[in-house]
């Protein structure tokens, strides 16, 4: 299945390998998206019925939570962890500049860095820690876990072995905010999951699997996108002369490069939605239970709504692009994205402003992720030292 289309084409189709929908068009994209009450984005809905045994049997082995049938009675107490968390992480710039200008104090010095597994995906190591509260040092570990789970999450496939990754992953960071919350809570900073403790003991809430992993593995996944947002900014500018000027001579535009991106390069590519009843949608009815891929990538170059969709331009009217969703479940992360990764773009371009791509970029495998996983850039000026006079 491609994952781009022609607009002239049906921006509804249905892969009979897959046995899934794709939705293109934005009217379409956006619609879906908005209809909550019939497509559902848990994407363990139904997954027993779909998967096969031997996925199921790894998930139940490690994490049965994922696919209980039961609970259901606490989602007021999550979301409003949830929630509270998002407001005590709101003033966390500071923190994150910190974050990055401690990593740049090394990598500027260097001919030649890698800006995602040197810079990009080690600051939101660091920027999940902080935010959970939790030693810095943790960070890599955090990161490797959330990479595991949205490799799964937005595979077009379930398959045995991704299934065995994701829940031992689960297991494992589960595992690790248990300790954190119980026998290991001294060594907690101000932070997320001191939230938790507090709250749960302020409301006579039990801290089961089922919570804690609703609590914490939305944030853990969530950041990734905030890695590969800033790798894919950087790529953009990097690759986009004209574009880059403007920035560095208007720092304000930067708040546009990074809309312009996620527009452009999104880092989810396609959001999945599980349909709960037959819908109708772009002149097809999507009967109940099928997995609906929605491509936020090929709606945010829809000609109809965005004029010239596929030039980079940091200038562009800002709103329309799908790039955090819509609706009542578009993206609980999106205005710590928005604080954050201009904060780390910032500081890489004005640390090391005369950067240049090295190699072309190493992409991620998984279908439904536009992000970087390499990204070796070089400093022009080092690069001058060295030639002959």
């Amino acid at each position: 299945m491609e994952l781009a289309r022609p607009v002239s084409e049906d921006p509804v189709v249905h892969d009979p390998v897959l046995g899934q929908w794709f939705v293109f068009g934005y009217d379409e994209v956006r619609a879906a998206l908005a209809d909550d009450r019939r497509l559902s984005n848990d994407r363990m809905h139904g997954f027993a019925d779909r998967a096969p045994p031997g996925a199921v049997a790894a998930i139940q082995r490690h994490a049965p939570w994922l696919i209980s049938t039961e609970g259901g009675g606490d989602y007021e107490w999550v979301r409003w962890i949830l929630h509270a968390g998002l407001r005590g992480a709101s003033g966390s710039g500071p923190a994150v500049a910190d974050a990055a200008n401690g990593l740049l104090d090394h990598l500027v010095e260097r001919e030649r860095f890698d800006a995602a597994t040197d810079y990009a995906f080690p600051l939101t190591g660091s920027i999940l820690a902080d935010f959970l509260g939790v030693d810095r040092r943790d960070g890599d570990q955090l990161v490797a876990w959330a990479l595991e789970l949205i490799a799964y999450f937005n595979d077009l496939e379930v398959t045995v072995d991704g299934a065995e990754r994701m829940a031992r992953a689960a297991a494992e960071m589960i595992a690790y905010a248990h300790a954190l919350l119980t026998d290991r809570r001294s060594e907690l900073r101000s932070g997320f999951l001191e939230l938790v403790a507090d709250a749960a003991a302020s409301r006579g809430r039990e801290l089961d699997d089922e919570t804690v992993g609703n609590v914490t593995l939305p944030f853990l996944t969530g950041q990734i996108g905030v890695a590969h947002l800033v790798t894919n900014t950087i790529w953009l500018l990097l690759t986009h002369d004209e574009q880059r000027a403007r920035v560095a001579a208007d720092p304000s535009l930067l708040a546009g490069a990074i809309a312009e991106t996620l527009r452009y390069v999104p880092p989810v590519l396609l959001i999945p939605r599980v349909a709960l009843e037959p819908v109708a949608l772009g002149g097809h009815v999507l009967p109940a239970g099928d997995v609906v891929r929605l491509n936020v990538g090929a709606a945010n170059r829809d000609p109809t709504r965005f004029p010239d969709p596929d030039r980079f331009d940091v200038t562009r009217a800002p709103g329309g692009a799908l790039g955090f969703g819509y609706g009542a479940r578009s993206c609980i992360g999106a205005g710590l994205t928005r604080l954050q990764t201009p904060i780390a773009v910032g500081a890489l371009l004005e640390r090391a402003p005369d950067l240049e791509l090295a190699r072309e970029p190493v992409w991620s495998a998984v279908p439904g992720i536009r992000g970087i996983e390499e990204l070796v850039v070089r400093r022009r000026a080092a690069r001058a030292a060295r030639r002959p006079r």
